[in-house]
């Protein structure tokens, strides 16, 4: 049986990846990308539990959960091919944080 690598962490991609987690999770959570509220809405009436809300609304909650599932990505064979969609997103953070500063 074949282990899954972790050898990825000690690389400068951790960064990347990092950041990609992080806009993940602005997109989530706070972003008014026009499909992304509407779905909130609805996870949070469908399933009106606190914790569902939880997972919707706050960046502590979804943030840990899209950071789960970016490390279990990024430990695949299939990172190298995924970089593509990572460094965009880590990108779009730091424009977005440099833009938000410098308002």
């Amino acid at each position: 049986m074949d282990r899954v690598s972790l050898a990825w962490v000690m690389t400068p991609w951790v960064f990347i990846w990092t950041l990609a987690a992080a806009r993940l999770t602005r997109l989530w959570t706070r972003d008014s990308l026009p499909p992304l509220p509407a779905f909130r809405q609805y996870v949070a009436t469908r399933w009106g539990t606190k914790a569902w809300s939880e997972l919707v609304d706050c960046p502590w909650c979804a943030g840990f959960w899209i950071t789960v599932a970016t490390c279990v990505v990024a430990s695949t064979p299939a990172e190298p091919v995924l970089r593509w969609a990572a460094v965009p997103l880590a990108l779009s953070m730091i424009v977005s944080l440099l833009a938000a500063h410098g308002e």
